[in-house]
């Protein structure tokens, strides 16, 4: 069970800096992960992205991304900065499939924005996403 401050490791990965390394790299290659992001907080997968970009052997094509249907402007924002900086260490959101619902679609679309602008400063980036988000709020009042 994965708990406290190392909860993106298992406690058996720990005790050495070797037998660690050799493990992580079969832990993130071999097994499923799921993650559910609640109100939009998708930064909050910064850190476990650094890890699997570090020791994962090859694509990652094991990995899950649930969304929560809440709103969240601020954290959607920040996440997107996050892409803006440095994209190998955001999630992008992507959903495949003709099923994926509006605000998943909306996300995808306000990532692109941010992947085009990546080589405008990040105010001009913030100002189109600004009316980007204005005009979401007079289609969707959740958006608001």
């Amino acid at each position: 069970m994965l708990q406290g401050p190392d909860r993106l490791q298992p406690a058996l990965l720990s005790p050495s800096r070797q037998g660690r390394g050799e493990a992580f790299s079969i832990y993130y290659s071999e097994n499923v992960l799921n993650f559910v992001v609640r109100d939009m907080a998708g930064i909050s997968m910064t850190p476990f992205r650094k890890l699997l970009l570090k020791y994962r052997k090859r694509q990652c094509t094991n990995f899950c991304m649930l969304m929560s249907r809440v709103v969240n402007w601020a954290n959607l924002l920040m996440w997107l900065k996050a892409h803006y900086e440095d994209h190998r260490l955001a999630f992008w959101p992507l959903a495949i499939g003709d099923n994926q619902n509006s605000r998943m679609q909306i996300m995808n679309q306000a990532f692109a924005v941010v992947k085009n602008m990546r080589d405008q400063s990040w105010d001009k980036v913030v100002d189109v996403l600004e009316a980007f988000h204005k005009a979401l709020a007079v289609l969707d009042a959740a958006w608001a």
